[in-house]
């Protein structure tokens, strides 16, 4: 979890340093900003360059955070006879595959 934590403090930081830099990122909203940071590949390429490694840790974490807000976006219909199962959270999604 933590370092995922730290993942996710690295793509805010890189969101806000594009923000301040593209007037047109600017009007944006904060949650179209994020997605306009990932893909199913992950997220951006920080500058100043960082290791290999750690820009391989932070796509991993992109990588879910992508997965998790596609399939939170538009949730699949429930039977009507069964009760609604609740979402997951943000942070169930994050701990799967930690291996």
């Amino acid at each position: 979890l933590r370092r995922h934590r730290d993942q996710l403090w690295m793509l805010g930081g890189e969101i806000i340093r594009q923000r301040y830099e593209d007037p047109k990122l600017k009007k944006m909203s904060a949650r179209r900003s994020i997605e306009e940071s990932l893909d199913p590949d992950g997220g951006p390429l920080l500058w100043p360059r960082i290791t290999e490694e750690a820009q391989n840790s932070l796509d991993a974490t992109c990588r879910k955070l992508y997965k998790y807000l596609n399939s939170t976006s538009a949730p699949a219909p429930q039977p009507q006879n069964h009760p609604q199962i609740p979402p997951r959270s943000l942070f169930s999604c994050l701990c799967d595959n930690q291996g």
